[in-house]
């Protein structure tokens, strides 16, 4: 008992933890911040998708140009005469005159590089030069090229040319053949091109040949 009658109040202490402290928000990642990474991951897998599409287009593209380039070399071969008779009847339509009419002198001028030759003469095996055996009669141009072989090519301007039903041709256009059989490069002329067999020609190929030569 204390003199001044007064019982003093004793404070009860609370044993204390570890401090408890509010969550870092770098810590716990907030709705926005999970949002922004999803976004995120979806540019990114679009993105991988976009580039996987560009590699596989440039790759198709590459093959089909291999493939374009290589046949249209293959072509070539097989095609530079129709490619000859095309320019020669180009001539003769750029003169206003039918095919029959074209004067040699004419298509040596205009088309000076190739050699044009006579119809009777045949067209000899050159690496450096392009000779080409030429016939006209009619409204068509018949020639003859020797590459790797003899190669025959035949331009028809008009369905009223004979040759159509003579050479079993389905009407007016160019055309490529080989000898009817084989026989000796002194062979390779224009008057000694076959009467059947004859090939449309593909009108791209015969434009990469001509090309380089317009006149």
């Amino acid at each position: 008992m204390y003199s001044d009658g007064v019982t003093p109040t004793v404070a009860v202490r609370v044993a204390e933890g570890p401090p408890i402290l509010p969550p870092n928000p770098g810590d716990l990642p907030t709705a926005s911040r999970r949002g922004k990474g999803w976004v995120i991951a979806v540019w990114v897998t679009v993105g991988s998708l976009v580039v996987a599409a560009l590699v596989v287009v440039f790759i198709l593209s590459a093959y089909r140009a291999i493939v374009r380039v290589g046949g249209t070399a293959a072509e070539v071969a097989t095609q530079v005469a129709a490619a000859a008779a095309f320019s020669a009847d180009g001539v003769a339509k750029s003169h206003r005159i039918a095919d029959g009419a074209l004067p040699l002198s004419l298509l040596m001028q205009q088309r000076s590089g190739v050699n044009w030759l006579p119809s009777n003469v045949p067209a000899p095996v050159s690496d450096s030069h392009t000779y080409v055996s030429v016939g006209v009669a009619g409204d068509h141009v018949v020639t003859a090229v020797h590459t790797s072989g003899c190669i025959y090519g035949l331009t028809v301007s008009s369905s009223n040319d004979p040759i159509i039903g003579h050479d079993q041709l389905p009407g007016v256009g160019t055309y490529w053949a080989l000898p009817e059989r084989l026989g000796s490069p002194s062979a390779c002329s224009a008057d000694s091109a076959p009467t059947s067999g004859w090939a449309q020609t593909d009108g791209s190929a015969i434009e990469w040949i001509i090309t380089p030569t317009k006149g």
